[in-house]
């Protein structure tokens, strides 16, 4: 299973459009932007859907 923390923070840092230096710089930050919050929202929601279908079965 994939750490949360890790999916956002990754999503910040690929999708920042600034040099290498400061897509590492933001792996190591605790704020949260609005693409890496995205992100893990829609994770959540499909763990929770994924959870939903297994429990119907």
């Amino acid at each position: 299973m994939l750490h949360s923390d890790g999916l956002v923070n990754t999503t910040d840092a690929l999708f920042v459009m600034k040099s290498t230096a400061e897509s590492l710089k933001i792996l190591g930050e605790i704020h949260v932007d609005a693409l890496g919050l995205a992100s893990g929202v829609t994770a959540l929601l499909i763990r929770f859907s994924l959870l939903q279908e297994l429990h119907n079965a």
